[in-house]
């Protein structure tokens, strides 16, 4: 009886070691996991935080290159792009003027449609989108003929009227009614809120505005018609996208709209946006 005794007393002993074993083998594979993750938690961390400033330093370079370019060559941009590498990360930047874009607060109800039609909106929900643009932006309460007042908003059942001033941003496009996130994606690129002109620069437009201008003005040579719809000005404002870019596809992405204000020795430029992902 001893005998079978010790042996179970052995048995139940073994058996309570390997519990602890395994027991503290499932703690120290849940403590090496939580270090693996912590580690690569703070990587990340450090990644991000590069990137980030990297995307912020090439940023204000090329600022500065644009502020230099703009006293020695004048305003027109030749080469849009601009490419760095810093500690291993790939820098890209891409810079668009705004005088080469469509104002949406100044630009006529014509350009706009043009616009629109140059994307590949159908003409008559083109029409319908320009007069709605006119009606949102202008400080009173008549409809135009294809366009959208307050009644029509509550119509659709949105929450809001139409905002009878100016636009603050492009995205506000997005609001006016008729124009869908399809056909806002497909405008974006060739709209600004910046440029204070009623025309555009077509020296600096993308192939989309310029066949937006061209349409209208169509094959007249007339000057006073020209000067509707083609502004010669440029060089102040720009639209600076810059994405840093780490070995391992770790990004960050920074939009910037910035103003060169020549002749400003303490201020030469200004930030009118900033947008990070």
């Amino acid at each position: 009886m001893k005998r079978i005794h010790r042996a179970s007393s052995k048995g139940f002993a073994l058996i309570t070691v390997l519990w602890i074993t395994a027991f503290l083998a499932v703690i120290a594979g849940s403590v090496s996991y939580q270090a693996r993750a912590s580690l690569g938690l703070a990587s990340n961390v450090v990644a991000s935080f590069k990137t980030k400033h990297a995307a912020e330093g090439a940023l204000l370079l090329t600022v500065d290159k644009l502020i230099k370019r703009d006293e020695l060559q004048g305003y027109v941009l030749k080469n849009p792009n601009f490419n760095y590498e810093l500690d291993n990360l790939t820098i890209s930047v891409e810079v668009a003027d705004e005088s080469g874009k469509v104002d949406l607060n100044l630009a006529s109800v014509d350009l706009i449609k043009s616009l629109f039609v140059a994307v590949g909106v159908n003409e008559k929900v083109s029409s319908s989108i320009a007069d709605a643009i006119a009606d949102w932006r202008d400080q009173d309460n008549l409809k135009r003929a294809d366009g959208a007042e307050d009644q029509d908003y509550a119509a659709n059942g949105l929450l809001y009227e139409a905002k009878d001033d100016e636009f603050d941003s492009i995205d506000e496009l997005s609001l006016v009614l008729g124009v869908t996130p399809e056909i806002f994606n497909r405008v974006k690129p060739h709209i600004t809120v910046y440029a204070q002109d009623i025309g555009v620069n077509t020296t600096l437009a993308s192939v989309v505005v310029k066949n937006a201008v061209q349409n209208i003005i169509g094959t007249s040579n007339s000057d006073e018609t020209s000067s509707d719809y083609i502004s010669s000005t440029g060089g102040l404002i720009y639209t600076l996208r810059v994405k840093a870019t780490d070995p391992s596809g770790l990004s960050t992405v920074i939009t910037s709209i910035v103003r060169l204000q020549r002749g400003n020795i303490f201020e030469p430029f200004a930030i009118l946006g900033w947008k990070q992902s």
